[in-house]
């Protein structure tokens, strides 16, 4: 029934996530829905901690990579208020085009290189115009803006 009790909490501000994943897997692969909520023990708010689960999110956008590192493989990790992704490497079509899916939602600072991990970095890092390469990005389901990674490397 996805009820549960957490006893012996300090008081204090906290992140609660859940996730339904595809029967007989538990992996970022296999999320299915997600949600998460902020609660603060030590008040009212805190004896109910219902989290409404939606679809999992996804990030979809380009790299677009200087002349440099034209070649390379890109990686990216998500390094998040709730959740850590482990280090990806995307899959780009021709166009530098990627999709990541299967988030949870949540605050993430981004980060991306190339496959030599000698020298490359993010010069820019957009959800649709907001700059995320210092602050992050929120990651909800509802939002479909594009994610833009735009990376330099060391001249050869």
């Amino acid at each position: 029934n996805g009820r549960f009790t957490a006893l012996h909490v300090l008081p204090g501000k906290y992140i609660v996530g859940a996730g339904a994943y595809r029967r007989g897997e538990i992996s970022s692969q296999s999320l299915l829905l997600a949600g998460r909520r902020t609660i603060d023990v030590g008040t009212a708010d805190a004896s109910d901690a219902d989290v409404t689960l939606g679809p999992a999110p996804q990030l979809s956008g380009t790299v677009e990579l200087d002349a440099a590192c034209r070649g390379q493989r890109v990686w990216i990790a998500l390094g998040g208020d709730l959740m850590d992704t482990p280090l990806t490497t995307l899959v780009l079509d021709a166009g530098g085009r990627f999709v990541l899916g299967n988030i949870f939602p949540g605050h993430y600072r981004i980060m991306a290189g190339t496959s030599d991990m000698v020298g490359s970095r993010a010069m820019s890092i957009k959800l649709g115009e907001t700059e995320g390469l210092t602050d992050g990005v929120e990651v909800t389901a509802d939002n479909k803006l594009p994610l833009r990674i735009t990376l330099a490397c060391p001249a050869r």
